[in-house]
């Protein structure tokens, strides 16, 4: 797989391993992929070799996204529309890569209905008992922190009809908000993912040039810098969202991109939303 990688990036250099500790047991695992001395990929799990297999994913995913970027498949993959990774996965099981883009897909729809249309995500609280080590070690890092969740029905051609979860974390510190969130079909194990991207929030908030002018970043860290010192203008449009005539959501894209079988990418898109890489820095959409 080393070689495989770096036949991806010549750039590939190593992957780190962490562990994640609480009184000196390991409840986890954090791993990076390293790129030309810079984190490329990241995985987070209370399984090493997970940590590490997620970690390798998203190095798959954005390489492969480069590359497509600057191939003759751009517009296949509606690069033109939408200039990011939204929606793409990648991964090592044919199918699930496949559920997982379906999933990245639905989560960029829901962000979009919920905050610029103003649809409604319910509030709904979970005992600290209930939570796992890690779940906490991430939890800990916020003065406070609010979740939601919804179910949705989806109906695409493969997977038929089905039921989605979304789930979100809003991880609140000092006069900041820091949100992460999942969709998944699996109503277990919802909360790392989310509680993980509030806290990679955070630390970008943390570790900023604070020399630096704000329209010096690049747009999603423009939107991290000024929601971690304006939590009350997210709160306050979250406030406003109360619609519950939620549409049905549909999709446009459904691509695969071929590859040499040992690992999978797709692209998921779903119609009629504003994508996450839209509007301005004060638009609380990830």
């Amino acid at each position: 797989m080393i070689e495989e990688l770096r036949l991806l990036d010549p750039k590939f250099q190593k992957i780190i391993v962490s562990p994640i500790k609480e009184k000196d047991q390991d409840i986890g695992y954090s791993s990076i992929v390293i790129c030309n001395d810079s984190a490329i990929g990241g995985g987070v799990s209370s399984s090493e070799d997970e940590s590490v297999k997620i970690a390798i994913a998203e190095f798959i995913e954005r390489s492969l996204f480069k590359m497509i970027s600057n191939s003759d498949q751009r517009q296949d993959f509606l690069l033109d529309e939408h200039p990011t990774t939204s929606g793409f996965a990648a991964g090592f099981d044919h199918s699930k890569t496949f559920l997982r883009a379906l999933c990245e897909a639905t989560e960029r729809w829901l962000w979009s209905k919920w905050i610029d249309e103003g649809f409604f995500v319910p509030s709904i609280s979970i005992p600290l008992q209930n939570m796992t080590p890690l779940e906490r070690f991430f939890l800990s890092h916020f003065d406070s922190t609010q979740f939601r969740k919804m179910s949705i029905t989806i109906d695409h051609p493969i997977t038929g009809k089905a039921t989605a979860y979304f789930a979100v974390c809003l991880g609140i510190k000092g006069n900041g908000i820091f949100p992460g969130s999942r969709v998944s079909f699996v109503e277990d194990n919802l909360w790392v993912h989310p509680l993980v991207e509030a806290y990679r929030h955070l630390d970008i908030f943390n570790k900023r040039d604070k020399d630096r002018a704000l329209a010096d970043f690049d747009f999603i860290d423009q939107r991290i810098i000024y929601f971690g010192e304006n939590k009350e203008h997210a709160l306050n449009t979250i406030s406003t969202c109360k619609r519950t005539d939620w549409p049905k959501i549909t999709y446009k894209l459904t691509k695969e991109y071929p590859t040499n079988k040992q690992y999978y990418l797709w692209r998921v898109l779903a119609d009629n939303y504003k994508g996450w890489h839209q509007g301005c820095y004060d638009r609380f959409v990830y």
